[in-house]
């Protein structure tokens, strides 16, 4: 093994790595299933993961939306997602390490 990467492998439709926001987003991070179904039909949109699979900086579209959206119920969740994000990263330069 020469060290060099030669392939990358994107899984842009869930068809190697199963992926659904509730496996991350539980019952820890809502009050109730209708506060969860808002964070996802409002605040944490496909749109705005778009963004910044676009190259906005997530922290900088964290720090946006919780001016947005000030009510401290929303930080938690926001703060996972940009945590999701970073494991996410890691796992990937792990995953390029094989």
């Amino acid at each position: 093994m020469s060290g060099q990467i030669d392939t990358i492998v994107w899984d842009l439709g869930g068809v190697l790595v199963d992926w659904n926001p509730l496996f991350v987003y539980h019952e820890q991070y809502f009050q109730s299933p209708a506060d969860r179904d808002y964070f996802f039909s409002q605040i944490c949109t496909s749109d705005w993961n778009e963004q910044q699979d676009a190259g906005y900086s997530l922290q900088q579209a964290t720090a946006d939306k919780l001016a947005a959206f000030p009510d401290k119920k929303w930080q938690q969740p926001l703060f996972a997602q940009l945590s999701l994000y970073r494991y996410q990263l890691y796992q990937a330069f792990l995953f390029l390490l094989i």
